[in-house]
């Protein structure tokens, strides 16, 4: 196409004007509009994908059935056992088995594609996934009422053996301390008493008051009945007559 511009000196003014197009031989049609390539059957421009979208998207909705699968045999396996090794070792499995399942549809997509018969053996253990569901352990777990103890107490486990000798050589030496005591005791005599405002007592020939200590026995208290001795938790009085102990 060629335009003319005529410059008129007069009016100072530029006009334009279109002239017809000339013959430059037979027009090209677009690529991919019409002619030959149309007849030849061709897949039109942007529809190539559309196949190879469709795959994929198969293989995404297998993928996520297969890991829905495993993830809730995994979370059963929790429910039942409660032991977090048995977990482990499932969860291990259940990533193997996807790894797996990856690998056979990547190669099966390069192979032409998934059948029918591929898929049965890929979700052949679903029917049993689903039934470990439905049969649910907490239908069988006893009554409340039928429990003969506390489920949740801690095991203790029982030392009454241990404990009773323990105890038992505990008596025997204290048995042993006390009769050392009394022997002590009847060794002691009270020879006389000074009462006033402070009480004084002579005891085997020491002269003592309340706080003082006469072998193993601290006096506590000095009276008209005699002098009351303590010793480890053990009370004694002492009178001018005879040694008498009274354990209290």
């Amino acid at each position: 196409m060629q335009t003319n511009l005529d410059f008129d000196n007069n009016n100072e003014s530029m006009t334009g004007r279109v002239l017809a197009p000339e013959d430059d031989g037979p027009t090209q049609m677009p690529l991919g509009v019409g002619g030959e390539q149309d007849m030849l059957g061709e897949v039109p421009l942007g529809m190539e994908g559309s196949s190879s979208t469709s795959t994929g998207r198969t293989q995404s909705v297998l993928v996520m059935l297969l890991v829905v699968v495993v993830a809730g045999g995994a979370l059963w396996t929790m429910r039942v056992t409660g032991s977090v090794e048995q977990v482990d070792s499932s969860v291990s499995v259940a990533e193997q088995k996807i790894e797996q399942a990856l690998a056979r549809l990547k190669s099966e997509d390069q192979n032409g594609g998934v059948k029918q018969d591929q898929l049965d053996s890929l979700f052949g253990d679903t029917d049993q996934v689903v039934a470990i569901f439905e049969n649910d352990p907490t239908k069988k777990q006893v009554d409340v009422d039928n429990l003969r103890k506390n489920p949740f107490a801690l095991v203790v486990t029982n030392k009454k053996g241990q404990q009773t000798e323990s105890v038992a050589a505990i008596d025997r030496v204290k048995a042993e301390r006390l009769k050392q005591l009394k022997h002590e005791f009847d060794k002691l005599q009270l020879q006389s008493l000074l009462n006033g405002a402070t009480p004084l007592a002579v005891v085997s020939g020491k002269v003592v008051r309340a706080g003082d200590s006469v072998g193993s026995f601290d006096v506590i208290a000095i009276g008209a009945g005699g002098v009351k001795l303590m010793a480890e938790g053990n009370s004694f009085t002492l009178t001018m007559k005879q040694p008498t102990d009274k354990l209290r």
